[in-house]
Formats: structure tokens, sequence, C-alpha cells
């Protein structure tokens, strides 16, 4: 799908008579962070969209969207634990 498709989809979903429970916006900023760094995977968008609210921290095991992102991103660490691959998480203070 393209940036737009997607951009249309999530606006004709987040219509919906739905309730949420968490911040509609939150996707809209995943999709410009995906979009900003070519990330083919949405959770590690969502994660750094949840990592930049007051308070949100991103430590990731996950070395692609580390990398991906230091240039720009130099908070965004990536850890190294014997043991653990792939494992990207967002965690809060």
């Amino acid at each position: 799908m393209t940036a737009s498709s997607v951009r249309l989809a999530l606006k004709a979903a987040l219509s919906l008579p739905l309730r949420l429970y968490e911040d509609a916006e939150l996707h809209g900023q995943a999709l410009d962070i995906a979009e900003r760094f070519s990330l083919p995977a949405a959770y590690n968008a969502h994660d750094l969209a949840l990592a930049q609210w007051p308070g949100g921290e991103f430590w990731t095991t996950d070395q692609r969207p580390a990398q991906t992102v230091q240039a720009e991103w130099p908070w965004v660490p990536w850890v190294e634990v014997a043991g653990v691959c792939n494992l990207a998480r967002s965690a809060t203070r």
C-alpha cells in the first residue's frame, strides 16, 4: 500500500463509531515515523511514537530500528543482550 492509501484507510477506520481507549493521534504519528524512516514494521513505528510522549523511553534489542533512526534520534539506544533476539519494547518511567 502507498502511504496515501494507508492514510485514507486510517482516516476511514478512525471515523467508525468505535470507542478508542488510546490516543487516536498515536496511529498518525506512527505512520509519519514509518514513512519518514522507511520502517516496514508497524510496531516499531508505534513504539517510537509512544517514546515521544512525556516520560516515554524506547529501549530495543532490535538493532535495525535503532540504527535506522540513530542519526536523527540519538536518544534511541540499542541494547545488546545475550540470549535475547529482536525484542522491541517501549517503556515509560
